[in-house]
């Protein structure tokens, strides 16, 4: 997890300095597609897939996404992540004791990005895909 500010290394860190070109979500098949460029040159595409929360929407083309982690459920707990965390609460229906747990063993991963103002998105996906123009371009 990443302790202090924007420059230190993140253990958990996935990428970083990226610029929403595009973003697509499809509810109906649970996919989330940025078109991003990274470090203002190359073209990439980072796909989650089986999304069941994202605050990441349309909305957010243009954004500069200044790193992205995996947190771990320990990771997500704590109070740095509590508003992340309550606005994916606040989304989820039938929400019992130990939720959080429950869906983490059923494989769903915890993406915390963060912006250029320290806003923190939260993903909650099975899957991560990055590579270079991975689906035709938006």
């Amino acid at each position: 997890m990443v302790s202090g500010g924007f420059g230190e290394a993140a253990p958990n860190m996935l990428y970083a300095n990226v610029h929403i070109r595009s973003l697509q979500a499809n509810a109906g098949s649970s996919v989330l597609n940025l078109k991003v460029v990274y470090a203002g040159r190359e073209y990439q595409d980072i796909i989650y897939l089986d999304v069941l929360f994202s605050r990441l929407d349309e909305s957010c083309q243009g954004f500069d996404i200044v790193y992205a982690e995996e947190l771990m459920l320990d990771d997500l707990v704590m109070p740095k992540h509590q508003k992340a965390l309550m606005q994916f609460l606040s989304a989820a229906e039938h929400m019992s004791e130990g939720f959080l747990t429950r869906i983490y063993e059923n494989g769903y991963r915890y993406f915390a990005q963060y912006d250029d103002k320290g806003e923190e998105y939260l993903i909650v996906a099975k899957r991560l895909f990055i590579g270079k123009e991975l689906l035709p371009r938006l």
